[in-house]
């Protein structure tokens, strides 16, 4: 194998592990979903039982969210690119207002003048 090949076959794993197609870490997904007309799982266990028969993934119920969504976790490791895929399907769904990973926000504010923490 010459070293250009080698050189190029390195390259192209190395963009697709970078994009997620080729995720080397599958971890449990925390995810924020919201049901139309307020529907409420705590209420209705069915509901969260379609989405696993529907999206063949085993979910377990967490917790409301103060924003009337609900918190699910996967049961089994997904990565990015079957994350992905679940989304896109919960997305696609008339019942669902949304689906979204519930992923940490961080603010990156300025430090006041004078303050020397970062």
């Amino acid at each position: 194998m010459s070293i250009v090949r080698l050189f190029c076959g390195t390259l192209l794993l190395l963009g697709l592990l970078g994009s997620g197609l080729l995720a080397s870490t599958a971890q449990q997904v925390t995810l924020i979903v919201k049901w139309s007309d307020n529907l409420d799982p705590r209420q209705d266990a069915s509901l969260v039982q379609q989405l696993e028969e529907i999206t063949e993934t085993r979910l377990r119920y967490v917790r409301p969210t103060s924003g009337g969504a609900h918190l699910l976790r996967t049961q089994e490791a997904l990565n990015s690119l079957q994350l992905r895929q679940l989304l896109s399907e919960l997305n696609s769904l008339p019942q669902l207002d949304y689906a979204e990973e519930d992923a940490p926000v961080r603010l990156n504010l300025p430090s006041p003048a004078g303050d020397p923490s970062p």
